[in-house]
């Protein structure tokens, strides 16, 4: 085994029971203070215009461990998207967030498919999960992201090695779970990706810069 492999590999293992230690460490929850996210300025968003701000109920925040977080809807020509935001200060509280292959099933959606989709954002490549969703006659497309200081995941397990290692590097132990949602509509004539797509150039460049500091 070449020097430059067994580095790699003792880097990984590393990097690996590290983060196992961080996230499973003894940690207190921290009382939620709802004004990190204030920093991002989320009343408007290029032509999306925050109109709905949904509060979660005490138990969800509980149980997510939130440091804070955002549920807002936004309208822009009749189209709605809400975005949702879990943030968290500290890296002991990753891999609280719930995955929406969870539950969305549990709030009564059908997921009709799922597959990654990618958006190219000021120079950000920005790698998601996409679902679609369908109750009734209603349908929703949702993206979603982890996100650790800079960067952005479409799993848990690279946003954690990611996360211990920014903490080490950097300082930083921001993490968070993003969430985009568009009610989709048949007689739209927009296509639903650009959309969103739209959505996230106004708004991931204020978000990035936010994780960054």
């Amino acid at each position: 085994m070449g020097e430059t492999n067994f580095f790699k590999i003792a880097l990984l293992i590393g990097l690996l029971s590290g983060t196992s230690l961080t996230i499973y460490w003894p940690h207190s929850i921290v009382p939620i203070r709802e004004n990190y996210l204030n920093e991002i300025h989320l009343e408007s968003l290029g032509e999306w215009k925050a109109k709905v701000k949904i509060p979660l109920d005490q138990k969800i925040i509980k149980a997510l461990e939130l440091d804070d977080y955002v549920n807002i809807l936004f309208f822009r020509n009749g189209h709605e998207i809400s975005l949702y935001i879990g943030y968290y200060n500290s890296l002991k509280k990753i891999g609280a967030a719930h995955s929406p292959l969870v539950c969305i099933p549990g709030q009564g959606w059908s997921i009709t498919n799922t597959e990654k989709a990618s958006f190219k954002i000021d120079g950000n490549s920005i790698n998601t999960h996409s679902i679609l969703a369908e109750m009734g006659e209603s349908e929703i497309l949702i993206v979603y992201w982890y996100q650790a200081f800079n960067k952005v995941f479409s799993g848990t397990l690279m946003q954690k090695m990611y996360a211990f290692f920014a903490k080490y590097m950097y300082g930083n132990e921001k993490n968070a779970f993003i969430r985009v949602s568009l009610t989709t509509k048949s007689e739209s004539t927009e296509n639903e990706i650009e959309l969103i797509n739209d959505f996230l150039n106004h708004f991931y460049p204020r978000f990035i810069k936010f994780m960054r500091k």
